[in-house]
């Protein structure tokens, strides 16, 4: 699409751009409370220059035809359908990618998005030794030691937000855990990872 190569050259240089097909929507952490203003702002804060999306394909349940849909209504509540197999080997691809970044034979650098945790406690420890590391099961507790110590109360943990378009136990089996084991590998001996459960 040459003509619209030109126009994000013409007025989109060092600005952010967003291109989707009329077909497409974009959803993102805190897409429902945050516009694309504050979105290009927390990228921006970031020092991000792009903004990778995955595309996932939603389907109605049953012909489109037979589909009600009026203007302002949330389109997710027709499209509520994905084909999770090609969403399995999209992901099985990406940790595929993950594997190789992390091992370093990639050109792209690691995102800390991605990266291992041990490889995060690593470059904090470059800076400085962690006087403890709480892991996941002992979170509670470690958190109102650490708190205990600055003489403040542990507030209430409380879960993130899950409330994705799907969920993980949709594509989850042990060839998912294979190559989650694979690509995490130091991760899940450092720190006891064990088999995901629903």
């Amino acid at each position: 699409m040459d003509w619209l190569t030109w126009l994000m050259v013409v007025y989109g240089y060092d600005r952010w751009c967003l291109t989707v097909d009329a077909d497409e929507l974009l959803v993102y952490e805190q897409s429902t409370t945050q516009d694309l203003r504050a979105l290009s702002k927390v990228l921006d804060a970031a020092g991000e220059t792009s903004f990778g999306a995955l595309m996932l394909d939603m389907y109605t349940k049953g012909p489109l035809g037979r589909q009600t849909y009026k203007a302002g209504d949330d389109p997710i509540d027709v499209l509520g359908w994905f084909d999770p197999d090609g969403y399995r080997v999209g992901f099985l691809k990406f940790l595929e990618f993950i594997k190789a970044n992390l091992e370093g034979k990639t050109s792209i650098r690691v995102d800390p998005n991605w990266a291992s945790q041990s490889s995060i406690l690593q470059g904090f420890s470059a800076f400085m030794s962690p006087d403890m590391v709480i892991r996941e099961a002992e979170l509670s507790e470690g958190l109102a030691y650490l708190l205990a110590q600055v003489k403040s109360a542990c507030p209430a943990l409380t879960q993130s937000d899950t409330s994705a378009e799907f969920e993980l136990v949709e594509i989850y089996d042990a060839e998912v855990e294979r190559a989650c084991r694979e690509a995490y590998q130091r991760d899940y001996m450092a720190f006891g990872f064990s088999v995901w459960e629903n």
